[in-house]
């Protein structure tokens, strides 16, 4: 399933500049600005952002906190059977 942009209702769930533009009637460009980025101070030239590609890095930690979260159960159901004497 893929994700479209709606812009009759102003949903933008990724950077698509070209319709972006489209939409806007404005230059296709997209600036992305961290301003208080140590590599944004060093290496740009006084008050331009650098420019980046557009991407989006999705971190899949699913096993991670499936584990996290079991173990969590695991142990507060073995700590509420000891106080109640049942295990």
């Amino acid at each position: 399933m893929k994700i479209k942009n709606d812009p009759s209702k102003d949903q933008w769930f990724f950077a698509d500049t070209k319709q972006m533009s489209e939409i806007s009637g404005s230059t296709e460009i997209l600036v992305e600005l961290m301003s208080h980025s140590l590599i944004n101070k060093k290496y740009s030239r006084k008050y331009f952002p650098l420019r980046r590609d557009p991407e989006i890095n999705l971190v899949n930690n699913h096993l991670g906190y499936a584990l996290t979260w079991f173990g969590l159960t695991a142990f507060t159901f073995i700590g509420l059977m000891r106080k109640k004497k049942l295990y």
